[in-house]
């Protein structure tokens, strides 16, 4: 069983256009959906859910607004029953029954840490294909609109994969002590991912997994900051303080090498 993990704060539409969509695709069979209501001052997520009347959708309300992402999907995780866990952003909107499927063929075929999926923006352009590293050694989302409709199809190791729908072994997860929470609304999953890497002696990769195709909404799903750029600055120096002698300045490599890391 696959557990799904989705956060979201006054995302009533966006989690009702997520739901809408998973059940007109019905890209799983065997889950559960455990969604953790960040503080939401509306109250009207939890109607919303209520309201497809599934008992494998499991509503949770976190009283402090200001967890973080980290925190609460942390948190999430403990209430999991399933063998994997779907990190799951609200603003996802499904377009297929195979993505997810194929993201959990990945997972086992590789033997990998965690698997990406191909994101797109309303407008189909590329949103995510993988994460690479720019020479500042910070990531950066693969996108580049020059990428063939070949380059994206294929799947590839990455050092990293976005946890706008990222999957993983719930024990692994665990292992590695799952998310960062010094971490408070983005790099969690870029640290996540090297951790799974380091831990496993280098025979956990991440896989961006090409026969998927899911729209992301983007950013519907982070709680309103005062102090954004703050916190990205902070994330920043964590995320360089932990990984800068280690990770791999590799963006030139995938724009340059089409078969550049292929499975």
């Amino acid at each position: 069983m696959i557990s799904i993990i989705t956060m979201t704060y006054n995302g009533e539409k966006w989690m009702n256009k997520c739901l809408d969509s998973f059940y007109k695709y019905k890209p799983i069979e065997d889950y559960e959906w455990i969604i953790m209501d960040a503080g939401s001052t509306n109250k009207i997520t939890k109607d919303v859910v209520e309201s497809y009347n599934d008992e494998r959708l499991k509503y949770y309300f976190v009283e402090d607004a200001n967890k973080s992402f980290s925190w609460v999907n942390n948190e999430a995780s403990k209430y999991a029953k399933g063998e994997q866990l779907l990190f799951l952003n609200n603003d996802i909107e499904f377009v297929n029954d195979y993505s997810i499927k194929n993201m959990a063929i990945a997972l086992e075929k590789y033997n990998a840490g965690c698997v990406g999926a191909k994101l797109l923006y309303p407008d189909s352009s590329v949103q995510h294909a993988g994460v690479i590293f720019r020479p500042n050694k910070l990531p950066w989302h693969m996108r580049s609109q020059s990428l063939s409709k070949e380059f994206l199809s294929k799947d590839r190791k990455y050092q990293a994969v976005t946890a706008a729908c990222m999957l993983c072994n719930k024990e692994e997860f665990i292992k590695v002590g799952g998310f960062d929470e010094r971490y408070y609304y983005c790099f969690e999953d870029v640290d996540l991912c090297l951790k799974m890497w380091r831990l496993f002696k280098n025979r956990k990769p991440s896989i961006y997994c090409g026969n998927t195709e899911i729209i992301h909404h983007e950013s519907r799903t982070i709680l309103a900051l005062d102090n954004k750029k703050q916190k990205f600055l902070e994330a920043a120096t964590l995320l360089r303080s932990k990984w800068g002698e280690e990770v791999e300045v590799d963006e030139v490599n995938y724009l340059k090498d089409a078969n550049f890391n292929l499975c």
